[in-house]
């Protein structure tokens, strides 16, 4: 137990870039079998290398499993939780719970409700309307209403109607 430290609440898990290809697919292969998300479902931005394909895998099964990041970020050793830098935060294929970093997709939104911030929701659509929907948040009140109001998957955001 690592009782003495205090860890990143928001870092991600990912693959160890120091691991060898092997053991990550093999990580990769046990996130899928373990967790609620479809691995067939990668984005397109996240499936060129089983380094992109690991990130976005392990974030998903770390963020659902929670706990011990000993425990559920190690995979004899092809995965650990860091923050993402240079290329890697590039591709933005962790799922985080920071509004602010994480993948613009269904499960990065999922893991931004765990948080139950209504500060974070906003900033998460307020990056979707930007990023997905090439529009600027024009009224603070009404993303501050729909982030309150958690809409319940990215299809809600999406599908929801221009005013």
């Amino acid at each position: 137990s690592l009782a003495w430290a205090s860890f990143n609440a928001v870092a991600p898990c990912r693959a160890d870039r120091s691991a060898d290809t092997g053991s990550v697919g093999l990580a990769i292969e046990k996130a899928c079998a373990d967790t609620w998300f479809n691995c067939g479902n990668l984005p397109p931005a996240c499936s060129g290398s089983v380094w992109d394909v690991a990130d976005y895998v392990l974030s998903v099964y770390y963020n659902q499993e929670g706990g011990s990041a000993t425990a559920n970020c190690y995979f004899a050793g092809a995965a650990t939780r860091e923050a993402q830098t240079g290329a890697a935060a590039s591709t933005n294929c962790s799922v985080t719970r920071d509004a602010t970093t994480t993948a613009l997709t269904d499960e990065g939104y999922q893991a931004v409700l765990l948080r139950n911030d209504t500060s974070q929701t906003a900033a998460f659509l307020a990056r979707v309307a930007w990023d997905r929907l090439q529009a600027v948040v024009v009224d603070a009140a009404q993303l501050e209403a729909m982030a309150a109001a958690r809409p319940p998957s990215m299809f809600d955001i999406l599908a929801a109607p221009e005013h």
